[in-house]
């Protein structure tokens, strides 16, 4: 049996004369208001820590690409590419398997404009609901593939732009396995 007072509510097993505290009684605004921060909280916890850096999509515009210049700079390189409509508004990329007899699916970028870097749209409550993205991203996971080099990519895209957009490239590639930390003496070797 449950009874409830104005500060706490109780409970009697049926049978036994002793009351188990179970917890304190909330008014219905109090109560809406808890389940309100509770939630808050579960969606900032699935939030990547670096979400905001996502947001703005002026910042992660960078250097935008049309979708034809994207292709030209990728065929430069991969000369067997392969590019074929995706989904709406989307190209795909795709390699043939080294025996000749299949393709590879790459990945997209947009058909029209892409930016340099992705960024998140969010709907009402800051949650990312779709990503835009960004060409950098794609040859990243072409580099990270073993599609390309970052040699390669440099020289056919350029360096990336600085600043905080540009720091996730560069973690991206320090974290890819066996991944030499360029030099500066190494990075006036290149340049030349």
């Amino acid at each position: 049996m449950l009874i409830k007072t104005p500060q706490r509510m109780l409970f009697r097993h049926p049978g036994d004369d002793n009351l188990v505290e179970i917890g304190e009684v909330l008014s219905k605004k109090e109560e809406i208001a808890r389940q309100k921060e509770l939630t808050e909280s579960a969606i900032a916890r699935r939030r990547a820590p670096n979400h905001n850096d996502f947001l703005d999509a002026k910042a992660r515009l960078g250097i935008p690409l049309e979708g034809p210049q994207i292709i030209e700079r990728l065929r430069r390189l991969l000369p067997t590419l392969h590019v074929r409509d995706g989904a709406a508004g989307c190209l795909a990329y795709y390699l043939p398997t080294p025996n000749g007899e299949s393709l590879k699916y790459l990945g997209w970028t947009y058909r029209n404009t892409s930016p340099e870097y992705s960024s998140y749209i969010v709907n009402s409550r800051n949650i990312a609901v779709q990503e835009r993205r960004g060409w950098r991203t794609f040859l990243l996971r072409l580099i990270l593939a073993g599609v390309i080099t970052e040699k390669q990519a440099l020289r056919a895209f350029g360096r990336p732009s600085n600043g905080i957009v540009g720091k996730y490239w560069a973690k991206a590639l320090w974290e890819k396995p066996n991944h030499k930390r360029p030099t500066a003496q190494a990075n006036q070797q290149e340049n030349r």
